[in-house]
């Protein structure tokens, strides 16, 4: 998932990233992390899936925002483990400089969209979903699992 650009020391709005279970069999989940080579560009802001068990045609949400810390191209990856395998999704995102050189509040507001001094942010996202998938888990552990985003499906 692109996040966009977004002036570094802010936050973007949540991104929700779903697992569903479309196997026949139950589906143990582990740990929710972010890893790869920015994943403090990142940050986790919901997790429904940590340590559960999703039974066939169940899900469970991951929320995740952008937040650069500095200017630049930033990457990373949400992995979400599982008995079956982890599920991956890439992340990407630009951190901006701010016009002017003055850093904004990490605190602008994300309720009302607006950054500092009620500027629109560029490339503002609303909340889309990202759907992880893997099926028929027990029957079949060697399967690569599916990242499939709102309108094509991805294979990783």
């Amino acid at each position: 998932y692109d996040f966009g650009s977004l002036v570094a020391g802010t936050r973007g709005e949540g991104h929700t990233f779903v697992v569903r279970n479309e196997g026949g069999a139950p589906l143990d989940l582990g740990a929710v992390a972010l890893t790869g080579a920015d994943p403090d560009q990142f940050a986790l802001a919901g997790d429904e899936c940590s340590e559960t068990t999703l039974a066939p045609g169940d899900e469970c949400t991951v929320r995740v925002r952008f937040a650069p810390g500095d200017v630049g191209a930033k990457v990373a990856r949400l992995r979400v483990g599982s008995d079956a395998g982890p599920l991956l999704a890439s992340l990407s995102g630009n951190g901006l400089a701010a016009v002017g050189g003055a850093q904004p509040s990490p605190t602008a507001s994300a309720a009302t969209g607006s950054g500092p001094a009620g500027k629109p942010r560029p490339n503002r996202r609303r909340c889309r979903h990202n759907r992880f998938s893997h099926g028929n888990a027990v029957a079949s552990r060697s399967r690569a699992a599916r990242v499939e985003a709102a309108s094509k499906p991805v294979r990783r």
